[in-house]
Formats: C-alpha cells, structure tokens, sequence
C-alpha cells in the first residue's frame, strides 16, 4: 500500500547512526520494491564511513527495509524534513519513535471490513523509518532496516552491484 499524501504521524525523529552520509547536492534515490515482496530497497549516493571523515570515500548505500507493510516515496524534500514537527532530520536515515502510522493503517483496516473481509492489525513491532535524500525521501513503516555500503572499482560498478544487489532481494535476478 503506498500512500500519496505527506504523513504527519505523530512520534519524535531519532536519527539511526550508519557508517553513511547521504550526498548533500543530492543522493539520487531509487526505490526498488514489487507487489508482495515484504522488503523492499533505496539505493543512494553518498559518502562512506561519514561525509566529514578523513577517510570519506565516495560509495553507493544499498538500504534494505525488511517486512514492509506500506511506504511513500517522494516528497518531502530536505527543507521540510529539517523543518518536520517530529524534529530536525536532514540528509540520512531517521526513525520515528511513537509513530501513530500503524494506528492509521489497523484503524482504516477496521472501517473496511466487512463479514466477507476480515483484516489483521498490523503488528505494533512495527517501526516508521525515513530516508531523506536533497530532492525525495522514501518513508517505510517496517520491522527494521539495514545498510551495506558498496565501494566498487568506480561509483559506477559499485551502483551496478547494488542494484543487482536489490533485485536478487526481490528475486527479480538470481
């Protein structure tokens, strides 16, 4: 289920530390997700262990967000992500803590059924993560979330073998 609207769940940002600092002029975002797959992938350009670092090395994350019950992908952008009510959350990977997103969701789930239709309530385990990139952001309300950082003999193979790596999550490629 994908959402069109900017979701102003209640909750506060925490931001999640990965050795990953998405880039600032942008880290062209792509989502990579399929009809009942329960994960799904953001791959991003960036800087890896941290922008700031002595040891920064240009890379491709390949963000895996494991059992997702719904997402969003588009706006917000980063200015109103720095200016979200929930807290400041800037480039990288944040998790709303106390998101009522699976409220949303169990209580719309509710009114739709009916004795032909019976609906389970999303699990509360469940967790609100958003990535925020310079021009899009890609919310997911999922079990847990992970990043690998992919190097490569150039920023081009590194975005090939995470790419590759996203579509044999989706078991699109073996």
């Amino acid at each position: 289920m994908v959402d069109t609207g900017y979701m102003i769940h209640t909750g506060t940002a925490r931001h999640l530390d990965f050795p990953f600092t998405p880039s600032p002029s942008g880290p062209f975002m792509e989502l990579y997700a399929q009809e009942e797959a329960p994960d799904a992938y953001v791959t991003m350009y960036g800087y890896s262990p941290s922008l700031k670092s002595a040891e920064s090395r240009e890379c491709i994350a390949l963000v895996a967000v494991r059992h997702v019950l719904q997402l969003k992908f588009g706006y917000p952008n980063e200015v109103a992500a720095w200016n979200d009510p929930r807290g400041q959350m800037g480039h990288g990977i944040s998790e709303i803590v106390g998101s009522t997103w699976v409220d949303s969701v169990n209580e719309h789930n509710r009114a739709a059924c009916t004795v032909d239709f019976i609906r389970e309530e999303g699990p509360p385990s469940l967790r609100h993560f958003f990535v925020v990139g310079k021009d899009a952001s890609a919310q997911f309300l999922a079990r847990d979330i992970e990043l690998s950082v992919f190097h490569g003999e150039s920023l081009r193979a590194a975005s090939d073998e995470a790419r590759a790596e996203a579509l044999r999550g989706l078991h699109i490629i073996s």
